[in-house]
């Protein structure tokens, strides 16, 4: 029979775990999650590429003492929200607050702000979005400045920091807010088309014409907005890729079976020496890369910039958590592989495949080679198996394959042997002596 001290000590530890049973989210929680924390695998690789510098935007960083200043100008933007709409506090207020259950399931953390804290928070940082995107879309309807207007580098900052997967709040909060906006004020402008706007300088979303933007489904959040702006294509207007076109199972014409396991293809010098040609595609979709028997590898153009590595980590991060379609991280893979040196980033600049707005080529093939480090991918649902089996299918190839080594050694001769003048007087003399060598050898024999 247990003792009081025992039987006191059951119900103190059954009460406890009862309360976090109570507390467990449902298993149809889960399939609302759409914002999640960044994995530590992931983050301390580039601690920068996934924390707000200058806004919080959501409960995850909310409170940062470094992000705090921003808390005024969130008042400020929600006065200007209430001026434009013409709508009482009390009435946005009371909307809210019928949202706020919807809001904290898309959080993968638990929010333990009180009702009272959260409502206040999504509404203020909402406003601040909408109105951010309103201000740059139409700086012509805003008669007044503030300090966020006048100075580029807090537009800069603020733009980072609505990248970044920690740092979102889901768009149908934006929607509804924007809904409140008078139509004449919006000239008919969608959500989708404000986010467009706003992101336009961000990777390849410039090169979507807005007319494909007008997807029937709301994304989640901004980052996934950012996401499917780089994989739209003009030829398949508000869509996104198959998922079954991300299997790697390919089909093995010589061997007359298929294979699960490919090889990732050798760097664009190498392949351009074994005879590839590459050739900038027209298409805005990422995915879009093409190769054609006659030896051409048609890869749309990707600009890359100061947003590009905090867009891509996010995009990563965002597959990686939420088990979406690898399509970003295939992309990345195939990237790295064509990019070992600076010497294929600028082949590829040379090609237009890459708009280098970085300025160093280094620093872009630094970029790629990294982009990837700790993240884990089922090769499995490798979207390029397919593109990838066929490079090497070709550079493998007799002919091909004995240009590529010429190449290669025509590459180490001039590393090693030929970087310099000196290098060169010093590889003609040890010849020269070598001959001298030589003959003098042969003059020996000849005299026995």
């Amino acid at each position: 029979m247990a003792s009081k001290t025992e039987t006191k000590l059951m119900e103190e530890i059954t009460s406890s775990l009862s309360y976090k049973l109570e507390e467990l989210p449902s298993p149809e929680s889960y399939r609302g999650w759409s914002i999640y924390k960044v994995p530590k695998r992931l983050r301390k690789l580039n601690e920068e590429a996934y924390t707000p510098k200058l806004v919080s935007i959501g409960p995850l960083h909310h409170g940062q003492p470094h992000l705090n200043s921003m808390e005024r100008y969130k008042v400020e933007y929600c006065k200007s929200f209430l001026g434009i709409t013409r709508i009482s506090l009390s009435y946005l207020i009371g909307q809210a607050i019928g949202w706020e259950e919807e809001v904290r399931e898309h959080y993968q953390d638990t929010v333990t702000f009180s009702k009272e804290e959260f409502v206040e928070m999504f509404v203020l940082d909402g406003l601040f979005i909408i109105m951010l995107f309103l201000k740059e879309k139409f700086p012509e309807k805003f008669n007044y400045k503030n300090l966020i207007v006048d100075n580029q580098w807090m537009l800069r900052e603020l733009l980072h920091d609505m990248m970044l997967l920690e740092n979102q709040l889901p768009s149908f909060v934006l929607v509804r807010l924007l809904d409140m906006v008078p139509q004449g004020f919006l000239v008919n402008i969608t959500f989708s088309e404000l986010t467009h706007y706003y992101f336009r300088c961000v990777g390849n979303a410039y090169r979507v014409p807005t007319k494909e933007i007008k997807e029937p489904r709301i994304r989640r959040h901004l980052v996934e907005y950012l996401q499917t702006f780089h994989l739209l294509s003009s030829k398949e207007e508000g869509t996104l890729p198959n998922e079954g076109q991300c299997i790697s199972r390919c089909f093995d014409i010589t061997l007359g079976r298929y294979f699960d396991k490919f090889e990732c293809p050798r760097s664009a010098t190498e392949l351009h020496a074994a005879g590839i040609k590459f050739v900038k595609s027209q298409d805005p979709c990422i995915l879009k890369i093409e190769f054609h028997e006659n030896g051409e590898l048609r890869i749309p153009q990707l600009k890359v910039n100061e947003w590009t590595e905090t867009l891509f980590r996010n995009l990563i991060a965002f597959e990686q958590c939420d088990h979406e379609p690898e399509y970003i991280s295939s992309y990345i893979i195939f990237l790295d592989s064509l990019i070992n040196t600076p010497m294929d980033v600028d082949l590829l600049v040379k090609c237009e495949i890459i708009e280098n707005s970085l300025g160093d080529s280094e620093r872009v093939s630094d970029l790629f080679n990294n982009l990837y480090k700790e993240t884990i991918t089922e090769f499995s649902i490798f979207y390029f198996a397919d593109i990838c089996h066929k490079l090497n299918a070709y550079n493998k190839d007799y002919w091909h394959r004995w240009r590529a080594t010429r190449y290669r050694w025509k590459v180490i001769l001039k590393r090693d042997y030929f970087s310099n003048p000196w290098s060169v007087i010093s590889v003609i003399a040890a010849i020269v002596l070598l001959l001298f060598a030589v003959a003098q050898t042969v003059c020996s024999f000849m005299a026995l």
